[in-house]
């Protein structure tokens, strides 16, 4: 009897477990909100509770982010827009930092730098540092995790042959995991492998992306778009001109609905420990069931490695 009553309890207390519910908050700015268009649906299809909290201006790097806390003394200062989501429903307003810190009992705090300066190292200090050190004073049960942001489409002309910056894809993959490696070990942090997880799958494909010629590109006529090779990141839209022309739009930066997709598929696997080869939440944008079956094994896949790799506490 006592041996029934304790597999009981251990089950009880593991199902417990399970169903905590995880606070995160992410200090951030487009290349971490994208994660909020899938990971709330991603985590209740996978039966587990989510309140995660982005804190969202466009482009905001660590010294932007460090400027903001240094402004927040005066508590009308809510630069941020807030998209907090969780089991009571999502709620969008405004907030700083200090404040957000201050709001809940969060388990993790993700941060990271702006994706154009994610690869030189010395745009991290030392405003990384004062960061990490204020979410340590206001939120001391945090775990803080440094997300690794993504090398650009090779599409961008900035990493072409001949580009200003003088390296192609790889060089950028190389060089931003260099930096955010250097910071995670510096403090002893993990590193969230979104960036890992979108070259996996660059990898995993029967095709590279191959930049199409400024003609063709000016030849097109709405609505036909590009052939992005299954990119994981950027894409082509059409835009309505003030003269009602229409003008194809490139971003070579963000991530697309495949790569949203993967990285909702990175987090849920980091921070819950899920099986994301196994989820049933496949939204309609991730394209055939083969595409979505890639896109899960290489988050798993990432998350896996970065177990070992990426792990400097």
């Amino acid at each position: 009897m006592k041996r029934i009553l304790f597999m009981v309890l251990t089950v009880v207390g593991v199902t417990a477990a399970w169903a905590k519910e995880t606070k995160v908050l992410i200090i951030g700015n487009s290349f971490s909100i994208s994660v909020m268009r899938n990971w709330p649906q991603l985590a209740k299809a996978s039966g587990t509770e989510l309140d995660a909290a982005s804190m969202y201006i466009g482009g905001c790097s660590l010294a932007r982010h460090w400027e903001n806390v240094e402004k927040s003394s005066n508590p009308n200062f809510k630069p941020y827009e807030i998209w907090r989501n969780n089991a009571a429903g999502t709620k969008r307003f405004k907030s700083n930092i200090p404040q957000m810190l201050a709001a809940d009992k969060w388990d993790f705090v993700t941060i990271q730098q702006a994706s154009h300066e994610s690869w030189k190292p010395e745009t991290f200090h030392p405003c990384a540092d004062k960061l990490i050190a204020k979410i340590k004073e206001l939120a001391p049960q945090a775990e803080i995790v440094i997300q690794q942001t993504w090398a650009y489409s090779n599409l961008d002309k900035r990493i072409l042959p001949g580009g200003e910056w003088g390296f192609d894809q790889s060089g950028m993959y190389d060089r931003l995991t260099s930096s955010y490696s250097s910071l995670a070990k510096q403090f002893h942090l993990r590193m969230l492998p979104t960036g890992l997880a979108v070259q996996k799958f660059r990898k995993a494909l029967p095709v590279t992306l191959v930049r199409p010629s400024d003609e063709t590109l000016k030849a097109l006529v709405r609505p036909a778009l590009p052939d992005m090779g299954g990119e994981a990141v950027g894409r082509f839209s059409w835009v309505r001109e003030k003269d009602k022309s229409d003008k194809l739009r490139e971003d070579t930066l963000h991530l697309n609905k495949s790569g949203e997709y993967l990285q909702a598929l990175v987090w849920q696997a980091f921070f819950f420990g899920t099986d994301v080869t196994k989820t049933t939440y496949i939204p309609a944008h991730a394209g055939s069931k083969d595409r979505a079956s890639l896109l899960q094994s290489c988050a798993a896949e990432a998350v896996k490695e970065a177990a070992t790799a990426f792990d400097f506490r």
